[in-house]
Parts: C-alpha cells; sequence; structure tokens
C-alpha cells in the first residue's frame, strides 16, 4: 500500500512539474559606448549569440558609440573619414562637426566581419537603437536615419529608464 501511495505522490509531483511555465526567456541590453572597433565587435559577437540562444536582446549605441553605429551601417565613408579634422572656421555647425572629428579620430574602422554581423542582427530583428541626442550632436542623426538606424530623441540624452523598468539585464561595452 506504502508503495502504491509513494509512485502515486511521485507521479503527482512530476505532472506538476511538467505543467509549471516555462522561465520567460532573458531580456538583455547590449550597451555600447565605447568607440573602440574590438569593443564594438564583442558586442556584436554577445548580441548575436544571446539573440541565437533566445534572449529579447536590445542593442544600444550611446554617446559617442554613435559614431560605430554609423560606422557599422557603412555611413562613415574613408573620405569623409581622411577629412575628419579639416573644418572651415565660419562653418555653421562647426561645434558639431568639432565633436565628430574628435570621435573619428579615436576610432578605428570597423572590420569588415563586424560589419557583415551587424548586418545580420538587424535582419534577425534585433532591436538596435541610437542615441539621438549624441547623433544630433555629431551631426550623424541624417546618415543614421537613411541608414534604417532608430534614434531616440534628439532633445535630451537615450533614457535607459524604461529598460530598467521593463527587467531588462545590461551588459556594457
Amino acid at each position: 500500500m506504502r508503495a502504491i501511495l509513494f509512485c502515486l505522490l511521485l507521479g503527482l509531483s512530476a505532472a506538476a512539474r511538467a505543467a509549471q511555465p516555462a522561465p520567460p526567456a532573458a531580456k538583455v541590453v547590449v550597451l555600447v559606448t565605447g568607440i573602440e572597433h574590438d569593443k564594438a565587435a564583442m558586442a556584436l559577437f554577445q548580441a548575436q549569440k544571446l539573440q541565437a540562444a533566445g534572449a529579447d536582446v536590445k542593442l544600444v549605441f550611446m554617446g559617442r558609440a554613435v559614431v560605430v553605429a554609423a560606422d557599422l551601417a557603412g555611413k562613415i565613408p574613408d573620405q569623409r573619414r581622411q577629412n575628419a579634422g579639416r573644418i572651415k572656421p565660419d562653418d555653421p555647425k562647426r561645434a558639431h562637426k568639432e565633436r565628430l572629428s574628435y570621435a573619428l579620430e579615436k576610432a578605428q574602422p570597423v572590420a569588415p566581419q563586424a560589419r557583415a554581423r551587424f548586418g545580420q542582427l538587424k535582419s534577425a530583428g534585433v532591436a538596435i537603437l541610437a542615441d539621438g541626442f549624441s547623433a544630433a550632436q555629431m551631426s550623424l542623426d541624417d546618415d543614421l536615419t537613411a541608414a534604417g538606424v532608430p534614434m531616440s530623441d534628439a532633445t535630451a540624452p537615450l533614457d535607459l529608464t524604461p529598460f530598467v523598468l521593463g527587467g531588462y539585464q545590461f551588459i556594457s561595452f
């Protein structure tokens, strides 16, 4: 009798475990804030691996990293990079171009593999977001829009509050 009761409890316990809902998929923001090409490549690699594992991934470029986003999207041609330090004194967007020039001088061009991975992430539906405020400060907003990279509001720095309140974990590069 005890054996039958034990088997019955064991069966009910297994059925209860099987009926529990699966744990929710991980929610991750891969945050790129640096302009180093190797860090951007690592961020893209991690975003791709997380997405392949079923995580809800958001790839966010913040601050000077919008230069990396524009470069990954193919919007920083070599000619523009070479002319980065040449800004006319009477240029009305001089301050914006100086910020971009500084970032371009510090940032190395992204590797073709990283550019390909960026395209794969976009094609796979990974949400990509650039800091619209920083993009506007460096006159990259038109380039990012043309590349199809969504941006946050350009009137203030990117607000990460919705991600935090939404339960996202952050990985920063």
